[in-house]
């Protein structure tokens, strides 16, 4: 078995949504993912109006489907500046690096190894936002 702290995934849509009157917008973003054999992650992408202590979101990785939920919350402005980024028209599709506070096992084929429902701390993420 390998140990990996990081999801790696390819953008394949992205919508703003806001629900309600006075709801601060988020962004949800479709993706497949690249480190692993197969799957697919929700990105809910939110700002925040208070420091987070110990990460800035959550990954919930659900052992029954190869879909992963992830929520996270960044400041106004890169909210702002990761919005304008996704409106342009890319080359190529949007990639990201969510980095993990823990470790996951994949097997030698790149499957996920997985005892049940799992949660995990998000520590950072990157992003490459092709302009050319």
């Amino acid at each position: 078995m390998e140990k990996i702290n990081t999801v790696q995934l390819s953008v394949q849509s992205a919508e703003a949504v806001m629900v309600g009157h006075d709801k601060k917008p988020q962004l949800v973003v479709n993706g497949t993912l690249m480190n692993l054999a197969r799957g697919h992650i929700v990105l809910n992408v939110q700002t925040f109006e208070f420091a987070h202590v110990g990460g800035i979101g959550e990954l919930e990785i659900d052992d029954t489907r190869p879909v992963m939920q992830a929520h996270l919350h960044v400041s106004y402005r890169q909210f702002s500046s990761l919005l304008k980024l996704l409106r342009s028209d890319p080359p190529r599709p949007p990639s990201a690096v969510i980095a993990l506070k823990e470790e996951l096992s994949t097997s030698p084929e790149g499957y996920l190894v997985l005892d049940g429902r799992r949660r995990c701390v998000i520590a950072d993420i990157s992003w490459s936002i092709p302009i050319l």
